[in-house]
């Protein structure tokens, strides 16, 4: 008898959905947006949809901060909207954050088709596993990090902009916009790129991946390149430094400006500079097999101890010192680097000093 009221409890029991304190549950109970339900929660509270099965859970509160928003794999996307963002774990298919003012102090993305940031101040976003992992900072203070994912893009407007790529696997590029400030991009992606517009500031670009490039139009900017292709920094402006040491690779620098610096080391396989503002300094190691300067713009530095120093100015120019550091040691065993000629073979000297002694009897 008792098992029987208590089956019929059950089904006579109304199915009743509600939000929680920092719950965030659609109102009917279904894979819907849950959005209504969202704004009535306050926006100081932590909220968390996981585990919830929705296909959109979005905060919204464009004039409040939003302390913490959380969702798993369960919600297909998950959106907040905020003036200040504190916090966003989101291991849905689609992350988006976006704030409209204040700061965003941590966003963390996880095995996400799409995780996507949009702040003034974007302090710091997280991409591990992700497809595509974008970042726009508007002002300032902005930090990209991504591990292990296929493509990672950040859009700097402001001051202080930081990106790395490490364990990517497509393609990772940073584009510093008019009036902003990238300090530095850490790249071993297949494919590298960094874009610093005119009136910009990039201070370092270092690539250890497959490709690599830098177009700059910032004075003094600088790329470290061990990829296995830095083709190439083309440079608008004076000043730039490559440093190449990619093993068996190929190294190239384009400079429509003047004052460009340029070495290669000895892992390099071929190295090349074209310098048409002229002014411009190479340098290529011993262990190099090509090194190639062109100077049209003329008075260039060309030091080279490759196997291959190939130079080509305007008017002769510009200063070689490849005779300088060019070893002319004479390596021969019987030479001790002061003789120029091999000594006598040692039984003709015994014929000769045997001929000498006779000569000087019968005389």
């Amino acid at each position: 008898m008792y098992s029987c009221l208590i089956f019929i409890t059950v089904v006579f029991l109304p199915f009743t959905t509600s939000a929680g304190a920092g719950i965030c549950v659609s109102d009917d109970g279904t894979n819907s947006t849950c959005r209504a339900a969202c704004l009535k929660q306050p926006c100081d509270t932590k909220w968390s949809c996981n585990g919830t099965l929705l296909s959109t859970c979005e905060q919204s509160c464009y004039h409040n901060s939003c302390t913490q928003l959380a969702c798993d794999e369960t919600t297909q996307k998950c959106v907040q909207y905020c003036s200040g963002c504190q916090t966003m774990k989101c291991n849905s298919s689609d992350c988006d954050q976006s704030c409209t003012a204040g700061f965003c102090h941590d966003m963390r993305c996880n095995a996400a088709h799409s995780c996507q940031q949009s702040c003034h101040h974007c302090r710091h976003q997280r991409c591990y596993d992700s497809t595509t992992c974008t970042q726009r900072c508007l002002k300032s203070d902005c930090s990209l990090e991504c591990v292990q994912s296929q493509t990672c893009l950040q859009y700097c407007h402001g001051n202080g902009c930081l990106a790395s790529c490490l364990g990517n696997k497509d393609y990772c590029s940073q584009t510093c916009q008019p009036k902003a400030n990238c300090t530095h991009l850490i790249c071993d992606s297949k494919f590298c790129s960094q874009t610093c517009a005119n009136n910009s500031m990039c201070a370092l670009l270092r690539c250890d991946g497959d490709h690599c490039r830098q177009e700059t139009y910032v004075e003094k900017s600088k790329l470290e390149c061990l990829s296995s292709d830095c083709r190439e920094q083309v440079s608008h402006v004076s000043n730039t430094v490559l440093s190449c040491d990619n093993i068996n690779g190929f190294c190239i620098q384009k400079s429509f400006g003047s004052g460009c610096v340029m070495s290669c080391g000895t892992n390099v396989k071929t190295c090349e500079q074209d310098c048409y503002g002229g002014d411009c300094n190479m340098s290529c190691a011993r262990g190099v097999e090509t090194c190639t300067m062109k100077c049209p713009g003329g008075n260039c530095t060309f030091s080279c101890q490759a196997k291959d120093c190939l130079l080509s100015c305007k008017n002769n120019e510009c200063k070689n010192t490849q005779s300088e550091t060019k070893d002319t040691r004479d390596t021969r065993k019987e030479c001790d680097n002061s003789c120029n000629k091999r000594p006598f073979h040692p039984v003709l000297l015994l014929i000769f000093t045997t001929f000498t002694s006779l000569s000087s009897v019968y005389w």
